[in-house]
């Protein structure tokens, strides 16, 4: 559209071109036609939501787990309504890069108009967003997968947030899982971005704290054919173990070379939660990952909340869900909730409201049903989610809980829940 705004970064800003309509005059053909591009409110409105998903490259098997999750939601949500209308998802491929995560997205809003987007799975690809999108075009970005802990202090006037916790829990997580079994010294080998440097500067911080010792800090790119180089330069340091902290498919030709040098028979391997996943069991021989420990962000499984969720995602899906999915269906859940609370669908309605349903003071519900009842009724709400209490700080970051997992005959088993008040 030519009245369009474009910011420096080359985005197009579609609210002042909306503002603009609006003081241009108020018939009731521009109502109606702001209608259409907002979503509007009332019976038998469609709210459009954007979901930027990795479905091809390093993150690819993360994707179906937002869709079954997201989808999950959707259902619920849509049988029952919100603010009178219903939830459509638009689906775009981040293809696990920035380049290809900020197209994707540009195209959402820009194109297909939605005012909430939601994912991806990388937090290098979720800042690029923000900073590229979401942000200069005041668009509600819920979060996903992306677990940064710089996403908590982008500049973002409360439009970025998150359902899954930040890595700067799972970094002590992690520390005392390897501190535990043993080994006084390690080596990092982490994926060159966001979460990974992250992740791997959180660890470090814990791991030293209880007088242990990181040797060196390797980076590496994605999609590499070979990772000798890195793999070398970890162990040259003479650790005592060697910490994983990369994307699937990256892992995987990692992890092959790791045991064609022999690394498993003289190091302690670790990992975080980035490799686990049903394509690394199908494709990596067992002697080449058994015995591998690491952790993983967990819901409350003992929890009402969670084993409801979990019955029916089984009943939706025949299998179990990962963490993941319950943290797409959450976001979903607070999403449908707070178009609920504001009685409308935007950006800036869903901003304002969604802090509010999550609150720790209001009445806990745990289904849109309910939310509704208690909203109706004039009550305040809290969300109580399948990943655990969504409490959302002034940030827009959920606290988090962790297991411990180890490779046992080729499978990621999880083994309790990991106590950081050491």
């Amino acid at each position: 559209m030519t009245d369009n705004d474009t910011n420096a970064n080359g985005t197009t800003n579609r609210r002042p071109f909306l503002k603009t309509m609006a003081a241009g005059g108020a018939t009731a053909a521009l109502a109606g036609c702001l209608d259409s591009l907002t979503g509007g409110g009332g019976d038998g409105s469609t709210y459009d939501v954007g979901l930027v998903n990795p479905y091809t490259g390093d993150l690819a098997p993360f994707a179906d787990r937002n869709d079954r999750g997201s989808d999950l939601a959707l259902n619920q949500i849509n049988d029952e309504k919100v603010a009178g209308g219903t939830i459509n998802k638009i689906t775009a491929d981040s293809e696990t890069t920035s380049n290809a995560g900020v197209s994707a997205a540009q195209k959402l809003v820009n194109q297909d108009g939605v005012d909430v987007l939601t994912g991806p799975c990388s937090s290098g690809v979720a800042v690029s967003i923000a900073e590229s999108v979401t942000i200069p075009n005041e668009i509600t970005h819920i979060m996903i997968n992306s677990t940064a802990p710089g996403i908590t202090n982008l500049e973002d006037d409360g439009y970025c947030l998150r359902t899954s916790p930040s890595d700067a829990f799972q970094g002590q997580a992690l520390a005392q899982v390897v501190a535990d079994n043993g080994p006084s010294s390690a080596s990092v080998i982490m994926v060159n971005n966001d979460y990974g440097q992250g992740l791997a500067d959180a660890f470090k911080a814990r791991y030293e704290e209880l007088g242990n010792t990181v040797e060196t800090m390797v980076p590496a790119e994605q999609g590499r054919s070979s990772y000798s180089a890195q793999l070398n330069e970890a162990t040259n340091a003479e650790p005592e173990a060697v910490v994983f902290i990369v994307y699937p498919q990256s892992f995987m030709t990692m992890i092959r070379e790791a045991y064609e040098m022999g690394i498993q028979e003289d190091y302690s391997v670790f990992g975080a939660e980035s490799m686990v996943s049903d394509e690394v069991e199908n494709n990596v021989s067992a002697e080449a990952i058994n015995g591998m420990k690491g952790t993983n962000p967990s819901p409350p499984i003992e929890s009402e909340v969670y084993q409801n969720f979990a019955e029916d995602f089984q009943n939706e899906y025949d299998r179990q869900p990962t963490v993941w999915a319950a943290y797409a269906y959450d976001a979903y859940m607070l999403l449908g909730l707070a178009i609920h609370a504001a009685g409308e669908y935007g950006s800036d309605a869903v901003k304002e409201q969604i802090y509010e349903v999550s609150k720790p003071d209001g009445t806990e519900v745990s289904s849109i049903a309910e939310g509704k009842s208690e909203l109706d009724a004039g009550n305040s709400i809290n969300y109580q989610g399948a990943s655990g209490n969504v409490d959302l700080d002034e940030n827009g970051d959920p606290s988090g809980t962790y297991q411990h997992w180890e490779v046992i005959d080729g499978a990621f088993e999880m083994q309790g829940f990991v106590d950081t008040s050491q």
